[in-house]
């Protein structure tokens, strides 16, 4: 079931005599493998990396390549490494097609589909290659008013339906099921500027397309007015008091370019806004403003003032205007934008502080002018008093007021940065200092919007996909009662990594012993820096862009830029050619008896190499079998050379027969009729022992090393010893008997 050079042997053994031979077949057995199958999705520029669950088994003669066919088994295109990517020549997008691995002898650099033992696997992967989407338009078309709902219409090119990320600048809105043309809405309630960040293809490959395309919505505000609600005049001519009003003076807030009607027919003298109520029936007339400005969406604003004529005229009001709050970052404040001159003459009359909040700098009034310049804040009351004012009236009118301080939106001392890559859940509270809390984050400025995932409620920033730039959030925080909205930014520098190229795997064989790693994509410059690894271990002194190399293994280069601390690498194999020639698998049989010179040697498989390849050894020649007998014992050296000149060398030992050693068994002396044990000790363990013979000896024992011998008379006998490679050895004694003479000494003597 592989493929390679087998031996076969047999043998005849008698008792003493051994034969063999050996014949040497060669099988083919070419096997594609097979893919781990699945069906996928790739965007346009994406790649397949062909994964086998099952390994292919390749002759040395055979190619492996990938076929790519349509979905009718038509071979559309050939791949000659498991890289399979997208060829617009002769594919086209959002078709599926099948990845199958060949495997055959190569004609002309390709996988022969006619060779007789071609494979195909059967298994395939089903792959589909989606186009990227593109915004081709973003309008509107729509004249709004702040609170309207804005539609935005989209043309998008590609495989429908998709997802679009879009943001206003602070949040960002995620749409799923667009189709190539669509609406989305938003109410709107000021100028907007809306960003398309990204779309994304919900079919198959969710291919993903960057994109920074705003749209600016204009948003008009509508027009705000306030007219005083209520007002009071006395219809007669007396001291003190006047009996005309310029409405105009009666704006408190918004637009004053507006006019002035009266809804009941007064019958007052004069033109509006200016008219005179003198004589006029008592009773209460209603007078609308509206305001007249150029819009395009907004309506005009409109109020409406009640005036109520009287002839019973008791003490008038001193009629002020209310005073708003103010900010102690604001300019001097005109006083006598309060004083309004009906229905009282206020021409002649002075303001004063009366109460302020504790502190040692309060506001102050200088020519009719409150001066609030980082005055103390808090709670103050002013009071305007009328000289030679109507007799047994009051005087005097107070109006209250407040002073804010500012909002603090702090600041960042220093910009923060972090490299591509890094995953970062940054606080941008934590980047600022001496801030009130409880401000709105937004982004103010963005190097590319896509990958950025932005809180604004939280005030949070997830680094893990962000493009390198710089990042710009902007923290408001106010108003404080009359004080506006102060803000600050915070600045997230985003460095790219340094590029590391490691260059292209190097793969050693017969003509290539050494190569040079690093490509020429690797970053370079002032503060950019070097180190090698191979296997995981950083290589003493390899501080360069390139490395030479002369071993084979995994190699790591690592490129640091100092001045930011960002950093990258990437990995490049050195490794051997795997059907290079390099190696060969030899069965070695050593000499069998001392000076029987009957080593072999027989030549199972050439590992690796072009077929067909030359074997010589050092003394004999060119091989012209694979099998050598008659071999004395010594150290050989064999060279095989492959059709391409490739020189693999090696040695063998057909080791020297070890001899068969009986120590020397002592001729020895027994008495007649007595018995010896004789013991035979040899070089040879048991299982290296084919049979022990004692010759002269009446025994069927032929493994026992000790025997028990009664000799009769004196004579020689020996012991032979065969080993299981019919090697023999003898070693001889003597057993000398002798006969027993008995003496007799007497023991009584007389």
């Amino acid at each position: 079931d592989k493929s390679g050079i087998y031996g076969f042997e047999w043998s005849e053994i008698n008792q003493i005599c051994e034969d063999r031979d050996t014949v040497m077949i060669r099988f083919d057995n070419t096997d594609a493998g097979e893919p781990n199958q699945l069906t996928d999705t790739l965007c346009i520029d994406e790649t397949y990396t062909f994964v086998f669950s099952q390994m292919p088994q390749l002759d040395p003669e055979d190619s492996l390549q990938f076929g790519l066919y349509d979905l009718s088994d038509n071979l559309i295109k050939r791949f000659n490494t498991t890289i399979i990517s997208f060829d617009p020549n002769v594919m086209q997008p959002n078709v599926t097609y099948e990845i199958r691995s060949l495997a055959g002898n190569g004609l002309n650099g390709q996988v022969d589909l006619n060779d007789l033992c071609f494979d195909r696997s059967a298994n395939s992967i089903l792959l589909t290659w989606e186009e990227y989407p593109t915004l081709v338009s973003l309008t509107s078309l729509d004249d709004l008013c702040a609170g309207d709902i804005v539609t935005l219409l989209l043309s998008i090119s590609g495989h429908a339906p998709f997802n679009i990320k879009i943001t206003d600048g602070t949040n960002f809105y995620d749409f799923d099921n667009i189709q190539n043309v669509d609406s989305l809405q938003f109410q709107v309630f000021t100028t907007t500027t809306f960003t398309v960040v990204s779309i994304q293809g919900q079919y198959g490959g969710m291919c993903l397309q960057s994109i920074n395309q705003p749209i600016m919505i204009d948003v008009e505000q509508p027009p705000e007015v306030i007219v005083e609600n209520e007002l009071d005049i006395c219809n007669k001519d007396l001291p003190g008091r006047t009996t005309s009003i310029n409405f105009n003076n009666w704006i408190l807030a918004g637009d004053t370019g507006g006019f002035w009607e009266d809804l009941d027919g007064s019958g007052a003298a004069g033109t509006l806004p200016i008219l005179d109520f003198t004589a006029i029936t008592p009773g209460v007339y209603r007078f609308k403003y509206t305001t007249q400005l150029n819009l395009l969406a907004c309506m005009q604003a409109m109020d409406t003032l009640f005036l109520t004529v009287t002839d019973t005229c008791p003490c008038p009001k001193i009629p002020l205007r209310l005073i708003p709050d103010f900010c102690n970052t604001d300019a001097a404040f005109d006083l006598l934008q309060l004083e309004q001159n009906l229905p009282v003459d206020l021409s002649d009359g002075d303001w004063s502080v009366v109460q302020t909040p504790l502190g040692s700098s309060p506001a102050s009034i200088s020519n009719n002018r409150l001066n609030v310049l980082n005055a103390d804040t808090g709670r103050y009351v002013i009071e305007f008093k009328i000289n030679n004012f109507t007799p047994l009236c009051p005087d005097s009118a107070q109006l209250d007021f407040r002073i804010y301080g500012p909002p603090e939106p702090g600041f960042q001392p220093n910009p923060f940065s972090l490299c591509v890559g890094d995953q970062l859940m940054i606080s941008l509270a934590d980047q600022l200092q001496g801030e009130d809390p409880g401000g709105q984050w937004s982004i103010k400025e963005a190097a590319d919007l896509n990958g950025v995932d932005f809180n604004g409620s939280l005030g949070t920033l997830n680094t893990s996909n962000m493009k390198s730039g710089r990042y710009v959030f902007e923290y408001k925080v106010g108003p404080n009662g009359a004080c506006p909205i102060e803000s600050s930014n915070v600045q997230i520098d985003v460095n790219p990594n340094p590029i590391a190229d490691p260059g292209t795997p190097i793969e050693f064989n017969c003509n290539t012993q050494s190569g040079t790693l690093g490509g020429p994509n690797t970053t370079s410059g002032s503060g950019i820096s070097y180190k090698w690894l191979r296997d995981g271990d950083e290589i003493t002194g390899a501080t360069s862009r390139t490395l030479d190399v002369n071993i084979t293994g995994m190699y790591t280069l690592v490129v640091t830029n100092d001045l930011t601390g960002c950093s990258s690498q990437a990995n490049v194999l050195v490794g051997a050619d795997p059907t290079a020639l390099s190696g060969v698998e030899l069965d070695v049989r050593d000499e069998t008896c001392p000076e029987e010179n009957d080593g072999i040697l027989s030549v199972l498989r050439v590992i690796g190499g072009v077929l067909p390849v030359k074997i010589s050894i050092d003394g004999l020649g060119e091989l012209t079998t694979n099998v050598l007998t008659n071999l004395k014992p010594g150290t050989y050296s064999m060279t095989i050379v492959d059709s391409e000149d490739c020189t693999f060398n090696t040695t063998f030992t057909i080791a020297e027969a070890e001899e068969i050693i009986i120590e020397p068994i002592d001729d020895r002396t027994v008495l007649e009729g007595d018995s010896v044990d004789i013991t035979a000790i040899i070089n040879r363990t048991n299982d290296q022992i084919s049979r022990i013979e004692w010759l002269h000896v009446n025994t069927s024992c032929d493994t026992c090393t000790t025997i028990n011998i009664k000799p009769d008379a004196t004579k020689g006998y020996a012991v032979r010893v065969i080993d299981i490679n019919g090697c023999a050895s003898i070693e001889s004694f003597k057993l000398i008997v002798v006969k027993d003479t008995r003496v007799y000494i007497p023991n009584v003597f007389t």
